[in-house]
């Protein structure tokens, strides 16, 4: 008996040893982190920066997807740009203007996955891929380095979050900028600009000069119907306190100049967001119901299942359902695969898409993790098929390729059978694009409002740490494959029923029920809700 038992523990031990190899090997392989130790408080000199952005120009040439995809969309040639990137960095005094400048720097890629954390988001980071350890371990090795551990520290002392803005807040309507509020919310009459009055020049510069000036500031959205960049909510930012002159029209057409000085601004965290993450309405009894959702948050899966479930079931012989995700800069697949469509379908729906990664060597541990064993089964970009509209950079040795079902299976549905519309626009990005591209691949619903904000085929961004400042960047290191062959990032996912927030119907809305912020009231004057419910009588 006891020779049974030490055989036994032998052959538990050694597969243990097997099982922690093969995790390490595939799960959790070592990532190139390259920080070192200069000291907590220490400022950088000019060498190390210089070095710094040199390792993060060389991670993102051998790695990063999109140069071809920026160069259709912005005529804009980032890896041509090194030497004037050098310059930026030469000219920093300080390592807050360094912080800033590589920000700057990443910006012009416009990619809402790219970009330095901030001190915030490395902790919001490390909290998140911190709590599901074993799928996330090349994440953890870059967050919980020693070094950049001890870097943040000082990066969090240091960076200040407050800016300084115009006190007006712009929306887009239609392909104009209209004075909505001030920065509290309340009318902007006090700095003598009339509510719903069009933003036509900032300073000298027309509002599309504007506009583009903006793409080494901040991540910008794509009006396809109108070909330009925009920015769905504009708010005017600015060095320091300063006078700024606008000129506006009136909602009664006449042209005014206003000179309007800048305010000290430190923008909400989301932390403070009090709105709820989903919200579910009764829109017409007994037939369309209404359910919005404000991210996909993957540390609110578990907190919003029940109520959402509950909620799915108790109209579940409604004719007509309503998802919002409009807004939603994503979060976690895993939010709308548990919580919403396992609930609203009786069979499994599945989509494919391509999936294509480069040939680079540092993201290789973050690509074993996501497809396990199947990483070495990814084929050359060279044997993609012929009959799709791949673009000409994928034809070649770009690097590799997985084409894969997502399937979500139905369980416990609640049975309903009616018709499902997803609300989308510029903002669906990340998880929530994700969603939109599944649903109208799979036809479980019909999108309805603008295009997409794209980048949401694929797996979780890259992270990678700076050798000397210790700071984190991210990136999208994978291109998802829209079903034709087109890729995500760049046509993202147009709506089966395109339909804008209009301008007239928005102004209906008073300003104090624009400040109340009531669900019920404000859907009375949405475009998009009633497209919808016209489609539904």
């Amino acid at each position: 008996m006891k020779k049974v038992l030490k055989i036994a523990l032998i052959v538990v031990i050694v597969l243990g040893i097997a099982l922690t190899g093969v995790y390490y090997a595939i799960f959790n392989s070592p990532v190139h982190v390259t920080t070192k130790n200069i000291g907590n408080e220490k400022p950088l000199t000019v060498e190390q920066k210089l070095e710094d952005f040199e390792y993060m120009y060389n991670i993102m040439k051998d790695n990063f997807p999109y140069f071809e995809v920026k160069k259709r969309t912005l005529g804009y040639d980032w890896l041509a740009h090194k030497s004037e990137f050098e310059g930026w960095v030469k000219k920093t005094k300080n390592d807050i203007e360094f912080y800033n400048t590589m920000n700057r720097i990443l910006a012009l890629l416009q990619n809402g996955h790219t970009g330095i954390l901030s001190p915030d988001y490395y902790k919001m980071f490390v909290k998140l891929y911190g709590s599901i350890p074993l799928v996330n371990g090349p994440w953890n090795q870059v967050l919980n380095n020693k070094n950049v551990v001890n870097r943040y520290k000082y990066w969090g002392k240091i960076i200040n979050e407050k800016q300084y803005v115009i006190p007006v807040v712009f929306k887009y309507f239609e392909g104009n900028y209209a004075a909505i509020c001030d920065i509290n919310k309340d009318d902007p009459k006090k700095y003598g600009i009339e509510r719903g009055s069009i933003l036509k020049k900032v300073g000298d510069l027309t509002i599309d000069e504007y506009i583009n000036s903006l793409r080494d500031k901040a991540f910008l959205q794509y009006d396809f119907k109108r070909n330009i960049l925009k920015k769905d909510q504009l708010l005017i930012y600015t060095k320091n306190i300063e006078n700024i002159k606008l000129i506006l029209l009136t909602p009664e057409g006449k042209s005014i100049e206003k000179e309007i000085k800048s305010i000290e601004y430190t923008p909400p965290k989301s932390d403070n967001n009090k709105l709820p993450n989903y919200q579910s309405l009764i829109l017409k009894e007994n037939r369309i119901a209404y359910l919005k959702v404000r991210s996909l948050d993957g540390l609110s899966v578990d907190k919003d299942h029940d109520g959402i479930y509950k909620f799915l079931k108790s109209i579940k012989d409604y004719p007509y359902l309503i998802i919002d995700i409009r807004g939603n800069g994503g979060g976690s697949d895993y939010y709308w695969m548990k919580n919403i469509v396992p609930y609203l379908t009786d069979k499994a729906l599945s989509a494919s898409n391509y999936l294509v990664i480069r040939n680079g060597d540092y993201i290789k541990p973050f690509f074993k993790a996501k497809f396990g064993p199947g990483f070495n089964s990814l084929k050359s970009t060279k044997e993609l098929p012929d009959n799709l509209n791949f673009p000409y950079e994928l034809r070649g040795d770009f690097g590799k390729f997985s084409y894969d079902a997502r399937t979500v299976s139905s369980k416990d549905p609640v049975g309903f059978k009616g018709k499902i519309y997803i609300l989308t626009d510029g903002y669906v990005y990340s998880s929530a694009e994700s969603f939109a591209a599944f649903a109208k691949a799979t036809k479980w619903a019909t999108l309805v409002g603008t295009t997409t904000g794209g980048d949401g085929i694929g797996t979780d961004p890259v992270l990678c740490a700076l050798p000397n400042s210790g700071l984190v960047f991210r990136f999208s290191a994978d291109m998802g494959i829209n079903p034709d062959g087109t890729i995500n990032e760049e046509k993202h996912t147009s709506p089966d029923v395109y339909v804008e927030q209009s301008y007239n119907d928005y102004f209906k809305l008073s300003i104090d029920d624009y400040k109340k912020n009531d669900l019920n009231d404000m859907l009375k004057y949405d475009t998009v809700v009633k497209k919808v419910l016209e489609i539904a009588k």
